[in-house]
């Protein structure tokens, strides 16, 4: 920490490798650099150090945040310059901020709202339309998890025109990671809870149907949950998305619900889809 205090840039940069390395796999280490202070010189880092300091500084900061939440109030101050990282960063920069904007917004209110003050919604959105592949998986990932319960982030991705992203990553899903498409789902669903507005958006862009193409082809847990919950939450509010279910996807929200082989949050979202759209099952064959 005292190169990071005093070194030239040079020196700036080994020692926040050296803190980089020393963090991986090693709670004490992330929890000395708390302890010692350190916060402050990885976001000195994150302004001011070299290109590959500021993408090692913000790795460490994911690091010093992703596994213990005790850190999530030291790691608020990082945030504006996570934010600035993501929009003029190296590639690779800005898929070690999006990773640490991703951790640092999980069951934190105030993160989330120091997120909406910077701007940071549409700095995320525009690395979703852009950015490398893992940049954008762990910035479907931060986006999911800043609009979890943030009415402020739904409104500001909403106007950022994060929805029309997502619905064209599930729409055209080839060349995403299964991880990818699972962030993008995820925020999906997180987008339309208790949100008319963002429900009526979705229908605009038509995103229900590429849903609902999920719940009849896929076989993966986490996203079969994921694209349930989506529709479950994009209908709550809105008849259009509810008429596009009843239109094209009763049959397989129903054999969702019939599956005894799948979980019970895959089959409870299920049968609150069923039940909001308020149609009976469909006949046998």
């Amino acid at each position: 920490l005292g190169l990071l205090k005093t070194g030239d840039p040079l020196a700036q940069e080994n020692a926040t490798t050296a803190l980089w390395n020393a963090m991986v796999d090693n709670e004490q280490s992330r929890a000395d650099l708390i302890k010692h202070h350190g916060m402050p010189l990885l976001i000195q880092q994150l302004m001011a150090g070299t290109a590959i300091g500021q993408e090692l500084a913000a790795g460490a900061i994911w690091k010093s945040c992703a596994n213990d939440a005790s850190t999530k109030s030291d790691v608020r101050q990082a945030i504006p310059g996570l934010v600035n990282l993501l929009r003029s960063g190296t590639p690779a920069a800005k898929e070690q901020a999006a990773g640490a904007l991703r951790s640092a917004c999980v069951n934190s209110a105030p993160n989330k709202l120091e997120l909406n003050r910077v701007n940071g919604i549409s700095a995320l959105v525009d690395v979703m339309r852009a950015g490398t592949a893992r940049a954008r998986e762990q910035a479907g990932a931060a986006l999911a998890n800043a609009c979890a319960n943030s009415s402020e982030n739904q409104k500001a991705a909403r106007h950022a025109n994060a929805i029309q992203v997502l619905v064209d990553m599930v729409q055209q899903p080839a060349g995403l990671s299964a991880d990818m498409l699972e962030c993008a789902v995820a925020a999906l669903r997180n987008l339309c809870v208790n949100c008319p507005d963002n429900q009526m958006e979705l229908a605009r862009c038509g995103g229900v149907q590429p849903l609902l193409m999920l719940l009849r082809a896929e076989t993966r847990p986490q996203l079969l949950e994921y694209a349930a919950g989506a529709v479950w939450k994009a209908c709550t509010h809105c008849e259009a998305n509810r008429a596009a279910v009843r239109a094209h996807g009763v049959r397989a929200v129903q054999n969702l619900v019939d599956d005894p082989g799948l979980s019970p949050e895959i089959r409870r979202c299920a049968t609150g889809i069923i039940k909001i759209v308020d149609v009976a099952p469909p006949a046998a064959l």
